[in-house]
């Protein structure tokens, strides 16, 4: 290996030599030979020490495994791998430490400020054999979303005495992104969607994969499911009839997500930051499972970001790994979201503002000649996540945003 070990001295060595030497000093002022041999008994553990720890961190290496992604409150399992390449001789005693240091500073509750100091893990490998790899787990559970750097490995080793011990530091960096909570769409959400539906929603008769209500027979197709097949009926008629269902129309949706927070906001107002990132983080999530509408996306915090696509995983995923580092402000470009997602407005999109203040707080943050300043006609609804019945639109099964 490139790297070298650093041997120090421990502090039960210290106290050893100590010992040592104020043997050493007895047998010189008073020339008892019995107080030199047992001198020179001492002398070999400390040898021994030494030449142990410096051979068995030769020609160790040790590696590391975990996943590039996680969401608020998972527990990781990191997995850390040591192989010992030598023929004969094992290493023995063997503590690898893991550090875990923030990158972003993503302040509020379930996101939190800077770590003030690295977190330190420590595993333990007590014997590998030679030519053998053994491997370790541990837990990590990281209840602030952000990205985290891992590494680097240190591996140390005081085998058998603890006199001297061996020290070697490797890089092997990793990145830890941890995504925003996602929760469930309750039937609050559903009641919210049918609101903006009103007097326009319409059940269309259309052939082909459908998710409404059965309405009719049909004879079977290729690429239908055989969950479809009526069976009484293809026996009557001799022929696969399968059943006809009614179509829904998509319900195509455009969201602006407003992290707006106060210049020195309470831990209340960082808490209503999560809870709107993490209602950000669920849409896409939720609308990504079912791969029909069109999403429309916009987060207004310190930057302005804007999606639109088909809803998708892969679009979720996109979303996510944004919110996992988006911060709030006080000074949010919310006219700057609205410009970069009217161009990819489909006729006929419902849009949502999902706010941390009240569409009269964010129409008087507005400049006198803002351009929107007189009024949001083109928002269909504004849901402020201060109130209980926006909270409520969501349920939190792994973590919960308060």
């Amino acid at each position: 290996m490139s790297a070298r070990p650093r041997i120090r001295l421990t502090r039960e060595g210290r106290y050893y030599l100590f010992v040592l030497a104020f043997i050493v000093g007895g047998a010189v002022l008073r020339e008892a030979n019995l107080l030199v041999v047992l001198a020179s008994l001492m002398v070999g553990p400390m040898l021994f020490s030494w030449r142990a720890v410096v051979m068995t961190t030769r020609r160790v290496s040790v590696r590391r495994q975990v996943v590039p992604r996680a969401s608020v409150g998972d527990s990781v399992i990191v997995t850390v791998m040591m192989k010992n390449s030598r023929r004969s001789l094992a290493s023995w005693g063997f503590t690898v430490t893991d550090r875990v240091r923030e990158l972003n500073r993503v302040a509020g509750p379930g996101a939190g400020g800077a770590l003030e100091r690295d977190n330190q893990v420590d595993v333990y490998f007590p014997v590998v054999p030679a030519g053998t790899e053994c491997t370790v787990d541990y837990r990590l559970s990281l209840n602030r979303r952000g990205r985290y750097h891992l590494g680097p490995l240190t591996l140390s080793t005081g085998f058998p005495f603890d006199f001297l011990r061996s020290t070697l530091e490797l890089d092997c960096p990793a990145e830890l992104l941890v995504c925003p909570a996602v929760g469930q769409f309750t039937h609050q959400w559903d009641h919210q969607i049918e609101s903006l539906q009103h007097g326009q929603q319409r059940t269309q008769r259309r052939r082909g994969l459908a998710e409404g209500d059965y309405y009719g027979l049909r004879e079977w197709r290729p690429g239908d499911s055989r969950r479809w097949i009526h069976w009484r009926t293809s026996a009557k008629l001799g022929a696969v009839s399968v059943l006809q269902f009614e179509e829904l129309r998509q319900r195509d949706l455009a969201l602006v997500i407003d992290l707006w927070q106060p210049g020195q906001p309470s831990p209340l107002d960082l808490a209503y930051v999560e809870f709107a990132v993490s209602f950000a983080a669920t849409a896409s999530v939720e609308l990504g499972r079912r791969g029909s509408n069109e999403l429309a996306m916009a987060v207004a915090g310190r930057e302005v970001e804007c999606w639109a696509a088909t809803a998708s995983r892969m679009l979720a995923q996109e979303i996510l790994d944004y919110l996992a580092t988006s911060q709030g402000g006080s000074q949010i470009d919310l006219p700057a979201a609205f410009r970069a997602l009217a161009p990819k407005l489909r006729r006929g999109a419902k849009l949502l503002v999902i706010s941390t203040r009240s569409a009269e707080q964010a129409r008087n943050a507005l400049p006198a000649d803002a351009e929107l300043r007189n009024g949001f006609e083109f928002v269909a609804q504004w849901l402020n996540v201060r109130e209980e019945r926006v909270r409520s639109c969501i349920q939190f099964s792994k973590a919960r945003v308060e």
